[in-house]
C-alpha cells in the first residue's frame, strides 16, 4: 500500500482525511479539505472538475496543494516585466472526491497526504 495513503483513518470528527469519507455536498469537501489545510499548514486548489453531459452534475472534484504543478505549463506566452519567484513544486498532496450516485454523496476516492515542501505551521 502507498504510505501517502490513508485508508480508513481518522473522520470528519478529528479532521482527517481518509478514503470513503462522505460528503453531502462539493462545497461541504471543499470547506472541509480547506479547514484541514490550514491546520497543517497548506494552501488549496480546485483543480480539475468532472460534470455529467447528460444533466451537468458535478461527478468528481480533484483539491490540490497551492503547490502543486509548475510555471509556463499550459502557457501560450511568457509574462511581462520581472519574472516573479517560483512558489510552487510539483507537490502531489491532493484529495480527489467522486460522486457516488446510489447515495447521492461525494466519496474522498484518492487521498495523499505526504507534500514535498516545508508547512507554514
Amino acid at each position: 500500500m502507498n504510505k501517502n495513503v490513508q485508508r480508513g483513518q481518522g473522520s470528519i470528527a478529528n479532521n482527517v482525511p481518509h478514503l470513503e469519507m462522505k460528503f453531502d455536498s462539493e462545497a461541504a469537501a471543499y470547506e472541509f479539505y480547506n479547514e484541514y489545510s490550514k491546520r497543517i499548514g497548506f494552501g488549496i486548489h480546485r483543480e480539475y472538475g468532472n460534470k455529467s453531459i447528460v444533466d451537468g452534475v458535478l461527478t468528481s472534484r480533484r483539491f490540490t496543494c497551492f503547490k502543486e504543478g509548475v510555471r509556463g505549463v499550459g502557457k501560450r506566452h511568457q509574462p511581462k516585466g520581472e519574472p516573479r519567484a517560483e512558489i510552487r513544486t510539483g507537490c502531489l498532496a491532493r484529495m480527489v472526491i467522486s460522486l457516488d450516485q446510489k447515495i447521492e454523496k461525494y466519496k474522498v476516492v484518492d487521498f495523499i497526504a505526504e507534500h514535498n515542501h516545508h508547512l507554514q505551521i
